[in-house]
């Protein structure tokens, strides 16, 4: 009797080792899924950080090119003020010893130096006043282009040659270009950076995470979009 209770204990496994051995392959089945879950948990994190670190350097920077652009937008509107007085003294002067004012002998279909330097108050105005990088861009664009037409209507003018106030508000417009210029270089590189990482994968799934779309570049549109506009 005690010999066949001896055998039957041997032939039946003991149920604990089952329960061990069945709850060893759940947990090394469930164990990688657990892990890579973590991984991409932390790696979301990481963009998620990465990617509002790139926008608020965005940010930054294109705050620097506002303040640049605003500065710029005044320190022109000085230079046309300073320009009238001067073209003004130089017309006086032609009147007098001319008999006649050498604005009648202007050909007509030109623009006046009144007419040019309004043109510049209004796109300066514009430049001060801009609320995104593309109409930024359009501004400072178009106001380059009414410069060009200020500087050539009064490149005979004598009296803006010698004024030294003249000669400092050119030089200020030469550092206040170079200054744009180099900021908008950063900014751009900055977007284009930003760009990359929020329209691919896996980027592209995260920003919305972070309510991020793609920035707009410092660049102006085409003179002929502008007008239609």
């Amino acid at each position: 009797m005690s010999s066949k209770s001896s055998r039957a204990r041997r032939q039946t496994p003991p149920a604990p080792r089952v329960q061990t051995s069945l709850r060893t392959r759940i947990v090394r089945s469930v164990a990688p899924v657990l892990v890579l879950a973590i991984l991409a948990l932390l790696y979301g994190g990481y963009l998620r950080v990465s990617l509002a670190s790139l926008d608020a350097e965005a940010v930054k920077e294109w705050t620097t090119l506002q303040t640049l652009l605003k500065e710029r937008g005044d320190l022109v509107i000085e230079f046309a003020d300073t320009t009238e007085r001067l073209a003004k003294q130089e017309t006086s002067v032609a009147s007098d010893e001319n008999g006649a004012s050498s604005a009648s002998e202007e050909d007509d279909e030109e623009p006046t130096v009144d007419e040019i330097l309004g043109d510049v108050r209004k796109t300066s105005e514009r430049l001060r006043n801009a609320k995104t990088p593309t109409l930024g861009a359009n501004a400072d664009a178009d106001l380059g282009a009414t410069l060009g037409d200020l500087f050539y209507a009064v490149k005979d003018m004598t009296a803006l040659r010698a004024d030294e106030e003249y000669q400092r508000l050119l030089q200020a417009l030469a550092e206040s270009e170079s200054a744009i210029t180099d900021a908008r270089s950063r900014y751009n590189a900055i977007v284009m950076e930003e760009n990359a990482r929020v329209l691919k994968f896996p980027g592209k799934f995260v920003a919305p995470l972070v309510k991020l779309d793609p920035r707009e570049y410092f660049n102006a549109e085409a003179a002929d979009a502008r007008t239609v506009q």
